[in-house]
């Protein structure tokens, strides 16, 4: 378990150069049925992304208008405009339970989903070291020609993130190539299958500039028709 979680955070660049990074800040268009779906088309399709990678919290901007601001944090977002806060929500997750599964959601309902998801794509393989994390090496895979070993992690209730469980897929070189996991506040019958692609170096740290989610079918395979969420990054720095 921990001999395959630390060839995959070596491949990504290794914990010890993670520990000395503080902050990702990227270039981003986020887009994809689920937002067509919320009522929250264009939200994100050209921001500015800020995360902190030493906890959960994550800074979006322009968010909604031109100078605003969307500031997440697991239990508290808002919405700032020249330094003042316009919009906010505490205990942000609990707001979506008992919730129609088709309902719209509003700025808030959007800024807590892709905070914490960004802030989660991002600082992972790294994230799964944090305390109260576990993980369990779980066979192999076999897709489009090669074998990927299966990585299944548990997060604790104060880590924000799709749901509690989720497996990765790790390739021989050891980075993340796929990701499954259903989520929770939006309709857990659903499974995705979220793939990583184009990976790049920055600072020391792989990361992949595209990230695709898609309808994770019955046999396991995805339904490339359907773009639950997609995700485009550049101009990529960390500090």
């Amino acid at each position: 378990m921990e001999q395959l979680l630390n060839f995959t955070m070596d491949a990504h660049g290794g914990l010890d150069r993670w520990n000395e990074i503080s902050e990702i800040a990227l270039h981003a268009s986020i887009k994809g049925a689920l937002f067509n779906l919320r009522g929250q088309s264009g939200l994100l399709d050209d921001v500015k992304v800020r995360i902190d990678s030493k906890r959960p919290a994550t800074e979006y901007s322009p968010f909604t208008e031109n100078q605003r601001t969307g500031v997440f944090e697991p239990d508290h977002v808002a919405i700032h405009s020249n330094g003042t806060v316009i919009e906010e929500r505490f205990a942000p997750r609990q707001s979506f339970i008992g919730r129609p599964k088709m309902q719209t959601w509003d700025s808030l309902d959007a800024l807590y989903f892709s905070g914490y998801a960004i802030w989660h794509y991002l600082t992972a393989p790294f994230l799964f070291s944090f305390p109260g994390i576990s993980v369990l090496e779980k066979g192999n895979w076999e897709e489009g020609g090669e074998i990927w070993k299966k990585l299944v992690v548990k997060f604790p209730e104060n880590i924000p993130t799709h749901c509690e469980e989720q497996t990765y897929y790790i390739d021989e070189a050891g980075l993340i190539r796929r990701m499954d996991y259903h989520v929770e506040i939006v309709d857990s019958s659903i499974g995705v299958a979220h793939y990583c692609y184009d990976y790049i170096t920055v600072g020391g740290i792989m990361l992949p500039s595209r990230r695709a989610a898609y309808p994770r079918l019955e046999d396991g395979k995805h339904d490339p028709n359907i773009v639950f969420v997609g995700l485009d990054f550049e101009s990529i720095e960390v500090s």
